[in-house]
């Protein structure tokens, strides 16, 4: 046998197979454990999608290596142009958007996007109808939920939501943050300026901030994680810090002639959408060459 076909053998064999799926497994376990990377931001890594590669390219030549029967190696192979197909459907159309939302407000625009070369938003508006949980400690107690197209769609942190009556649709939530009503006023206590502001204030410590027209000052907040004083607050005004202090919620802090309070903590959330249009190709395609694959195994 010459070495070339000692490679190939060797590339489609079961003994290359569980090489890379050693490497893959080992390489989630670390990214998990020690640098507490999410399953989902793993999958996203170019060396993931490599590996992932690698063993889908294994399988199908080991089992065109082995099926002898034409029928059975026409399914599977059929299969397997499908889901390809199905592949470059999602590569060329493919969307992903993430918008933030409050309770009660919807959007048909993004705040941000990926997409295809030949892609266009997919023609769906999403409304957030209820978020509940403390919006001060986002955990798995921590639920939204949104409509979409008349379907109540019940979204948790870590989990993905597909539509079933659109399988071609992913419904993802990302995080909740506090949005609180800031209220300035004179020392008289005329009100200036109040407004919600959505902040980003997670991980615990991370500072955000947020202006007023009516000032010229900067405010920037950030969570103690302290239940009688959960919010630190920092008023700057050019380069110079006038204030820096943790509050109480509805505390008033008075600075340079003015008052500055949280009567009101509301909460926000970001949600993301993914559209793949080629999801429904790709199952098929897999049921195909599954197929293909049992019926070879019944006839040895």
């Amino acid at each position: 046998m010459s070495s070339g076909s000692k490679t190939i053998r060797f590339l489609v064999s079961y003994e290359f197979l569980l090489s890379l799926l050693a490497t893959f497994v080992l390489t989630v376990a670390a990214l998990l454990f020690f640098y507490k990377f999410n399953f989902r931001a793993i999958l996203d890594l170019v060396p993931s999608k490599a590996l992932i590669g690698l063993i889908f390219l294994n399988r199908v030549f080991g089992f065109l290596y082995e099926i002898k029967d034409r029928k059975l190696y026409a399914l599977f192979s059929m299969g397997i142009l499908i889901i390809i197909s199905g592949l470059a459907l999602n590569f060329l159309y493919r969307f992903e958007g993430i918008a933030g939302l409050g309770e009660g407000e919807s959007f048909m625009d993004y705040d941000s996007v990926e997409k295809g070369p030949l892609s266009k938003p997919p023609k769906f508006t999403i409304t957030v109808e209820n978020i509940e949980g403390d919006p001060l400690k986002f955990d798995s107690s921590v639920k939204v939920k949104i409509r979409s197209e008349n379907k109540l769609i019940v979204l948790s942190q870590g989990r993905h939501v597909t539509d079933f009556l659109l399988p071609t649709s992913q419904f993802s939530l990302i995080r909740v943050e506090p949005a609180p009503r800031f209220l300035i006023t004179d020392k008289e206590g005329k009100e200036l300026h109040t407004a919600f502001v959505k902040l980003n204030l997670y991980p615990q410590g991370k500072e955000d901030y947020f202006r007023s027209p009516s000032v010229a000052h900067r405010f920037y907040l950030s969570i103690t994680g302290k239940p009688d004083k959960p919010f630190n607050i920092k008023v700057v005004r050019g380069k110079l810090i006038i204030i820096d202090k943790e509050i109480a919620a509805g505390e008033e802090v008075e600075f340079e002639g003015l008052k500055i309070s949280f009567p009101e903590i509301s909460k926000w959330a970001e949600v993301e959408v993914r559209y793949y249009p080629g999801n429904i190709l790709i199952m098929i395609g897999i049921v195909l060459s599954i197929a293909g694959v049992i019926l070879q195994r019944i006839k040895k």
